[in-house]
C-alpha cells in the first residue's frame, strides 16, 4: 500500500502498531506477542456526493 497511498498506509501501520515499515521486514507476518491495536481512526472521509453536485451547479450557475 505504501507506495500508493503512503499517508493512508502511514496511519494504517499506526493503527496496527507496526514500527518496521522496511522492505526487509516483509519476511515475517502476523502480530508479536502482547501487541497491542492503535484506536480505529477514519481512513477515508465520506464522499457526498449530492453535496458535491450542488457546489458544481452553484458555480456553475454564477459563471
Amino acid at each position: 500500500l505504501q507506495p500508493f497511498i503512503p499517508e493512508t498506509a502511514k496511519k494504517i501501520f499506526e493503527q496496527v502498531g507496526i514500527k518496521d515499515t522496511s522492505f526487509e521486514s516483509l519476511d515475517t507476518f502476523g502480530l508479536y506477542e502482547a501487541q497491542t491495536l492503535g484506536a480505529a481512526k477514519v481512513l477515508f472521509e465520506r464522499y457526498d456526493l449530492n453535496k458535491k453536485l450542488e457546489e458544481i451547479l452553484k458555480d456553475r450557475n454564477e459563471q
